[in-house]
């Protein structure tokens, strides 16, 4: 057996961003960390068995924001025929509403963003294989990395991926304990969407109903 669907994230997900409570995908990442061998699960954001996830959500904005997240943890991505569009079904009598049979492809930019997402994971280490561990969580924000070093090689990727599913910018300082413990982040990063190099010496600022990934430059 390869990997097994991952239905408990998958409820974490969609769950958490309704709720605007990271705390949930939080508590299901870190008991799988410790239940399961890394890279086991299938996980995905909507199937043939379960309301899509566009129809799922109660802010569209948190579409892209969901498929970032999948990208970006361990397991496998998986995305269901037609999401990729941002079709909308829910599962309700019966489920002919989650299997339309399109005449042609509904290209949008959800489509392009996916794509884009895919290639990045598909050149990324850390984010297809590399460890995972928590950076900051609150009920609104999530910043997590993945990190991949070859044993016995200089070679080492460092990927933070930082979410925000509010509408407002948020800034997140350095906490040392309690709330929205953060350790920071310190030194040069590149915006893997953008291109652009940042740097960072502690707080972050994340902008509204949005998801970035922060490659280490080393």
């Amino acid at each position: 057996l390869h990997a097994c669907t991952n239905y408990e994230l998958y409820k974490a997900l969609y769950s958490g961003c309704n709720d605007r409570n990271m705390f949930e995908p939080s508590w299901t990442l870190n008991q799988q960390q410790e239940l399961y061998q890394p890279g086991r699960m299938m996980t995905f954001c909507d199937n043939h068995d379960v309301t899509r996830i566009a129809s799922q959500l109660k802010t569209p904005e948190h579409v892209p924001i969901v498929y970032g997240l999948l990208f970006a943890l361990p397991g496998f991505p998986c995305v269901y025929y037609g999401s990729e569009w941002g079709i909308a079904g829910v599962k309700e009598q019966g489920d002919n509403d989650l299997r339309p049979c399109p005449a042609s492809p509904q290209w949008t930019g959800l489509s392009d963003f996916i794509a884009r997402l895919s290639r990045i994971r598909k050149d990324s280490p850390a984010l297809s294989v590399g460890s995972f561990r928590e950076l900051c969580v609150r009920n609104g924000q999530y910043l997590f990395e993945r990190v991949h070093a070859e044993p016995g090689h200089l070679n080492r990727e460092r990927v933070v991926v930082a979410v925000n599913l509010t509408e407002s910018v948020e800034p997140i300082p350095v906490v040392h304990a309690g709330y929205g413990k953060f350790e920071g982040l310190h030194g040069q990063f590149t915006n893997v969407f953008t291109g652009d190099a940042i740097h960072f010496s502690g707080g972050i600022t994340l902008p509204p109903f949005s998801v970035q990934y922060f490659r280490e430059q080393g």
